[in-house]
């Protein structure tokens, strides 16, 4: 007879995989013209080598390398800054 601790180890494992199938079913990528909600005063980066290369400027907390990096990016496809709407929006499209 397995003893008590094996069966509720083993449950919390089936459960945490069950867990993180559910996780990684519900999430799905963006799609064009897609409606969501996100934090405000975030940056987001279409390419991973991007977004790493911006948290490892903000890990360094050198203002002015990262002042850039975010000013030379944001000019162009693949980047996108979220503020959040001036007094008076309500922030529906």
């Amino acid at each position: 007879m397995k003893s008590t601790s094996y069966i509720r180890h083993s449950t919390f494992r089936a459960l945490l995989l069950l867990a993180v199938v559910a996780k990684a079913a519900l999430a799905g990528d963006i799609s064009a013209a897609a409606v969501m909600q996100v934090k405000a005063n975030s940056i987001w980066f279409d390419d991973a080598p991007s977004l790493m290369h911006w948290q490892e400027l903000k890990k360094r907390g050198d203002a002015a390398d990262l002042a850039a990096y975010e000013k030379d990016k944001l000019g162009k496809p693949g980047c996108l800054a979220v503020y959040p709407p001036t007094p008076g929006e309500s922030g529906d499209l």
